[in-house]
């Protein structure tokens, strides 16, 4: 998300670029005593206006691009686990970190690899920030990701 944020930003500048010197002469008394009052934070509000994010990003899931989930990674110590990961195991330990996770639970990716056990999976955006926020068991971790690799 942040880059289509940066994105953004650049293709406001670049249409700012073209504006012709003579019409920019009207506006600039006003930004100047925007600028006077608010400092650098009222061009911040014009350009997150101008691109469109006038209220902030809403979350989407890395794995079916739904609106207000977000994608998280449980890379999870074996000696924890109840046999083998599963879909089953990973609502188990979800249960047991943060009941409200497991109850809304998206989609499950397990990774099959030997050496770890990786699964990666989809909240609502706000279940998400309570699961971050809960402690996990020693050599369990829970990470919102950017990517899937």
């Amino acid at each position: 998300m942040h880059e289509v944020l940066e994105s953004s930003a650049e293709q406001v500048v670049a249409t700012l670029k073209a504006v012709h010197p003579e019409s920019v002469g009207f506006f600039t008394p006003t930004a100047q005593k925007l600028i006077e009052e608010q400092g650098v934070n009222v061009l911040a509000d014009a350009l997150a206006h101008l691109s469109g994010f006038s209220q902030p990003p809403t979350s989407r899931s890395l794995t079916n691009h739904e609106q207000g989930w977000v994608t998280l990674q449980l890379t999870w110590d074996p000696s924890y686990s109840r046999g083998f990961l599963s879909a089953r195991s990973v609502t188990g330990f979800l249960s047991d970190v943060y009941s409200p996770a497991a109850d809304e639970l998206g989609k499950i990716h397990l990774v099959a690899d030997e050496g770890v056990q990786v699964t990666v999976f989809d909240l609502p955006e706000e279940i998400a920030k309570e699961l971050l926020s809960q402690p996990t068991p020693p050599g369990n971790t829970i990470t919102r990701i950017s990517k899937v690799v």
